[in-house]
């Protein structure tokens, strides 16, 4: 990132609030909704029933699946970001909208999850989401790839690509989307079949979530009226190898530790902040225990070399509130955030949003308390 990033509003979509007040809100007050899934059984492949607890909103999106699913999710928030940042209507005022684009990050289209040709994902995501969305904002401009699915470090990997679209004379916002959800029977089986449910049998997997959050983004020069709370002033991003070993973990931990460690390394550097960082650190910990391992390896790393003072910090886990939700993780970690700057929840003037993808990504970014 070469410029700072002010965050003029937000929209969010959880099990335990269908706007962003009320999840983060729930996620301080540590509600959650777990449960039993029953919709969609899983057998194990002796054919035992699987008992699966998720975070679910049921009241957007029972009777749901893959794409219609996200499309429930993706309204809801979208109306949220209108209402949170008290925006025109595209009626209202279409100048506004054609003057923003937009980005769409998805989860990380694997074949044996969604079952997606490689060859047409970027075609079936255009037709089956991004078209409604244009549908509903019809003037809202198409910057680069318009749908990417990089998921858990799609938000980082946005952001780098973010001061370049908004040097553009014809753009001064830019809306960040994301989506994902992981209680469709395709997920629940992809899951169970590379054993990352939590299920009585199973401790050290994930509780599926679902989510959708917005972040609509503007330079520190914009003239946008709404509030801003917080401003993105760093981000980084390392990509793996594309897939999660099947056996022996050790290499993979070792590799994606040495550069989760790099990646804050550089969003330290770039923020310019005194060292050892004490603040707010967010993860996307979910229950598995290579990201455990991974986080941890990085915690001695970084304390080793003084870089984080982990004791002086609040370190924050949104998982234990909205379960596994992929693609949608760092943008829901920036609205804790954000949230925790405007109610003054927080001691603290900036905070770390850290993300690990299964695939091995690993990205960092720093969300500051605007008008420090």
């Amino acid at each position: 990132m070469s410029s700072d990033l002010t965050i003029k509003s937000l929209g969010l979509v959880t099990s335990v609030g269908y706007d962003v007040e009320h999840s983060c809100a729930s996620f301080r007050a540590g509600v959650s909704k777990a449960q039993e899934h029953v919709d969609y059984p899983i057998f194990s492949a002796e054919l035992e029933y699987i008992p699966v607890t998720a975070h679910r909103a049921e009241l957007l999106t029972d009777g749901f699946v893959q794409t219609g699913l996200w499309l429930r999710l993706l309204q809801q928030a979208l109306k949220d970001v209108q209402s949170y940042g008290n925006l025109p209507t595209p009626e209202e005022d279409s100048n506004f909208w054609k003057r923003s684009a937009c980005c769409l990050n998805l989860p990380f289209i694997a074949f044996d999850r969604f079952g997606w040709p490689f060859k047409e994902i970027e075609n079936l995501s255009e037709y089956f989401v991004y078209r409604f969305i244009k549908e509903d904002y019809p003037f809202v401009k198409l910057p680069m790839k318009t749908v990417l699915s990089y998921g858990p470090t799609g938000l980082a990997q946005t952001l780098q690509k973010c001061p370049k679209i908004l040097s553009s004379p014809a753009i001064d916002r830019i809306f960040l989307v994301s989506v994902d959800s992981y209680n469709d029977p395709g997920s629940l089986s992809y899951l169970e079949e590379n054993h990352r449910l939590f299920t009585p049998k199973n401790h050290l997997g994930v509780m599926p979530g679902e989510a959708a959050g917005v972040l609509m983004l503007e330079t520190s020069t914009g003239g946008s009226p709404t509030n801003s709370h917080s401003t993105i002033i760093a981000s980084s991003h390392s990509e793996g190898p594309g897939e999660h070993p099947d056996e022996d973990l050790t290499p993979f931990i070792q590799d994606l530790g040495r550069r989760f460690t790099g990646v804050i390394e550089n969003v330290l550097k770039e923020a310019q902040v005194e060292l050892p960082f004490k603040g707010d650190l967010i993860f996307d910990l979910s229950g598995e225990s290579w990201r455990a391992q991974v986080v941890g390896w990085a915690q001695m790393e970084l304390t080793d070399r003084d870089l984080v003072d982990f004791e002086a910090s609040s370190i924050h886990i949104p998982a234990t509130s909205f379960g596994e939700i992929g693609a949608v993780s760092a943008t829901a970690s920036v609205c804790v955030a954000d949230h925790f700057f405007k109610r003054l929840a927080s001691p603290h003037r900036q905070a770390l949003i850290l993300s690990l993808s299964y695939e091995g990504d690993a990205s960092a970014l720093m969300v500051q308390r605007a008008g420090e």
